[in-house]
């Protein structure tokens, strides 16, 4: 076997026991969450920075579970009068967080710092929950992993369905397309002495 094949297979080994290596668990540090939507105004974008979650961990990236929630009034499109109609439509008096539960992690793609998955689990939105697959990418960088992706929702299989007003004059499309960019911080390991 030459040097080079060698060489080859030590370093694809020593990425592949890096890349599954134990994750311990995290704690959120910073997020972004948003959605993008089409209305007969035009599109809009409603986001917030606050919400709280974590990550249990694992012996690996795909036993890793966790969560991630935000109060539904702290999201805004930036148009105080659009915010007052989301939140009627939101109910958020009645079904105030908005919610996912990760069950499982499906790995696509892994190297020792970066991955390419698929976030499995529930989302709640208006009191309904509904299991959900969320294309993602993570980066790890010392102690912090931080985890973007997104996908399409369709509103009223949330129950979310009064997206008309002035008798159809205004309207949303029924879509909308759900992003995060959520950076945990994990927790550090005391050194075995």
């Amino acid at each position: 076997m030459s040097a080079h094949r060698v060489a080859w297979l030590a370093a694809s080994l020593l990425l592949a026991e890096a890349g599954s290596a134990q994750l311990p668990p995290g704690r959120v540090k910073s997020v972004e969450l948003w959605f993008d939507a089409k209305a007969s105004l035009g599109p809009f974008r409603g986001i917030t920075k606050v919400a709280r979650g974590q990550m249990t961990g694992g012996a690996s990236l795909a036993s890793v579970r966790g969560f991630v929630e935000m109060q539904a009034t702290s999201l805004s499109t930036d148009n105080g009068m659009r915010d007052k109609d989301m939140r009627k439509t939101l109910e958020v008096e009645k079904f105030p967080v908005i919610r996912f539960d990760l069950d499982s992690v499906g790995v696509r793609s892994e190297t020792a710092d970066s991955a390419h998955i698929d976030l499995i689990g529930r989302m709640t939105i208006h009191g309904v929950t509904r299991p959900l697959r969320i294309p993602t990418s993570l980066r790890r960088h010392g102690t912090e992993l931080r985890v973007s992706g997104g996908c399409d929702l369709f509103l009223p299989a949330y129950g979310v369905t009064k997206l008309k007003r002035m008798l159809g004059m205004l309207s949303m499309e029924e879509t909308i397309r759900m992003g995060f960019d959520v950076t945990f911080t994990l927790e550090q390991r005391p050194e075995n002495k």
